[in-house]
């Protein structure tokens, strides 16, 4: 079984239920929001032509979007390389 089989199996079971939210609760997904944003991403991927083994790099916070992009990925057989530290490095100088 796949990511994405499993992940389309917790959308259908647990729909109505809560899955991602904000930290500070401004953005707050469903399964089923969860699910229609990963769909999204992946028609979108699959626009630019991503597919088996092809690699997703993603530069998000640690919010829902992330998660869609991620299993949008995931669902078109991407491999994603998450590149977290970066946005908040970014604009920081380097201390010694």
């Amino acid at each position: 079984m796949t990511v994405s089989a499993l992940f389309a199996a917790t959308v259908a079971e647990y729909e109505s239920e809560p899955a991602l939210r904000t930290p500070d609760g401004t953005v707050a997904w469903t399964w089923g929001e969860y699910g229609r944003a990963a769909a999204r991403a992946a028609a979108g991927l699959a626009a630019l032509g991503v597919g088996r083994g092809s690699v997703v790099a993603t530069w998000l916070t640690n919010r829902p979007e992330f998660h869609a992009a991620d299993m949008g990925a995931a669902a078109r057989r991407g491999v994603v390389l998450d590149l977290p530290d970066l946005h908040r490095r970014a604009g920081r100088s380097r201390r010694r």
